[in-house]
């Protein structure tokens, strides 16, 4: 390991330098954060202790940057109008952190573990607010998707590595968990196989990236983006470091995004193609036919007896959580136990501390009671139908180039997406929230804003007549 002179010498550089950018340019800082998350996640395992508390470049990131950007979205926008307010989204986003707060005071969890949990949580939802003003044209929108593209480099460079045997974290004596039960050990005979994650401590966070990436790279290839075959090798990639991930929750995440994608785009056939596709490699009994049952074995047989079996290894603490939620009374239920008592309820039970269901679908709800579960799961809710209904607009205004509408496509296959990662820990990835509600920023302005926008710049106008709007929208 690292000689502890060196770890506190790597953190707070990196810290200062993000900070020093900060300074610069915030809102630009912001895009450039997320753009090399990549990167700043390459140094999860370099910490050092801080009054007891294990500090590291990405939890300095992390957990400065919602009282950083508070403010800013604040300035922001009192500096800068738009015409398009977005009370609901913004409503339902206070009212769930103050709830999420709230349950830590009357919790059960570890208060480092619960705080560091709702700094990541701010820190995704405040990317919103950051994207809202940062994106207020379409070519910022495409600099951005570019560099978010092209520093998958990274990412794939370490999977690739990992996966030729010529580098290995362990190499370094960084410790990852990089066993699987991918079910190609049965088939080969071998050992258990090991993920490839590259420069990271899991497959899971190596394609987080990916349900960025690869709508990025449909946006430039329906886009018919010159050089086209660049966006065709990144997809490419994309697809090589998603299946050496060998982590099911990223393929099935990954399959809705892709579906929504071409459904979106009416791709109807292609659609129904896959599925035969996938149908016919389950049927059959070759090797491909083989493997997705012993891949998804589990998938399998809770359909077969329509409950909850060996999901990951969480079904039967999710079982353990459900069961004691039920046993709640009415009270209970509505407002939770309070953060941290669904691990506690499973915890009763095995006589482990620290136990997890490792999915917020669950926690949430026995932590936070069914109104708090509906509180957070209405934000991606309205904010899917709200980009649909965008795209409906562009379909049926002329005027509306083609371009911005694959821009709503982007964050409708992903916030569709985000069902599937939600259901497991899917809102302590910041690798997933941070451009996820970063390009929200941009999607949930209707086209008439871009409209406008454009408008303003080609006649010279020096401010937007919110009285136009409705000529456009």
């Amino acid at each position: 390991m690292l000689d502890e002179s060196l770890r506190y010498l790597i953190v707070f550089s990196g810290s200062a330098l993000i900070l020093a950018l900060f300074l610069l340019s915030p809102m630009r800082s912001v895009m450039y954060i997320v753009a090399f998350q990549k990167v700043i996640d390459i140094f999860w395992f370099i910490k050092v202790n801080i009054a007891g508390f294990p500090l590291s470049v990405q939890r300095a990131v992390y957990a400065a940057l919602p009282f950083i950007l508070f403010p800013i979205t604040l300035f922001e926008g009192a500096k800068r109008k738009i015409p398009f307010p977005m009370p609901v989204i913004k409503l339902l986003m206070i009212l769930f952190v103050i709830w999420y707060a709230l349950g830590i005071l009357r919790g059960y969890g570890e208060m480092q573990y619960a705080v560091e949990a709702l700094f990541k949580l701010i820190s995704g939802l405040t990317m919103f607010g950051i994207g809202w003003f940062y994106f207020d044209d379409e070519e910022k929108y495409d600099k951005f998707a570019k560099l978010f593209i092209f520093t998958y480099l990274v990412t794939f460079s370490g999977v690739m590595l990992q996966f030729l045997g010529i580098f290995k974290m362990e190499d370094i004596g960084v410790r990852q968990q990089t066993e699987s039960g991918t079910g190609a050990e049965e088939l080969l005979g071998t050992e258990r196989t090991a993920r490839y994650p590259g420069f990271y401590n899991d497959g899971g966070t190596s394609s987080m990236y990916l349900f960025t990436v690869l709508p990025l790279c449909l946006y430039f290839i329906y886009k018919r983006e010159k050089p086209r075959w660049l966006y065709f090798g990144f997809f490419a990639m994309g697809i090589t470091g998603l299946i050496l991930s060998f982590v099911r929750g990223s393929w099935l995440t990954a399959i809705v995004i892709l579906t929504a994608w071409l459904f979106i785009n009416k791709e109807y056939i292609k659609i129904m193609s896959g599925v035969g596709a996938v149908a016919l490699l389950i049927a059959t009994e070759n090797f491909f036919g083989k493997f997705f049952r012993l891949f998804f074995r589990d998938i399998f047989a809770s359909v077969e007896e329509g409950k909850l079996v060996g999901i990951s290894g969480k079904a039967i603490r999710i079982e353990m959580v459900m069961d004691h939620f039920y046993s709640l009374d009415f009270f209970s239920k509505l407002f939770g136990e309070g953060f941290g008592s669904a691990s506690k309820a499973i915890s009763a039970v095995t006589g482990n501390p620290l136990e997890s269901t490792e999915t917020d679908f669950v926690n949430y709800l026995h932590d936070f009671g069914i109104f708090g579960f509906l509180l957070y799961y209405l934000i991606p809710t309205i904010s899917l139908f709200l980009i649909w209904r965008h795209i409906k607009h562009c379909d049926s205004k002329s005027f509306y180039d083609n371009a911005l509408r694959l821009k709503y496509c982007v964050s409708f296959a992903m916030f569709a997406g985000s069902f599937i990662a939600y259901f497991g820990s899917g809102t302590k990835w910041v690798s997933f929230t941070f451009p996820l509600w970063f390009l929200a920023g941009f999607a949930l302005k209707p086209p008439a804003y871009y409209a406008l926008r454009r408008f303003e710049t080609e006649s010279n106008v020096i401010q937007i007549q919110p009285k136009l709007t409705s000529q456009l929208y």
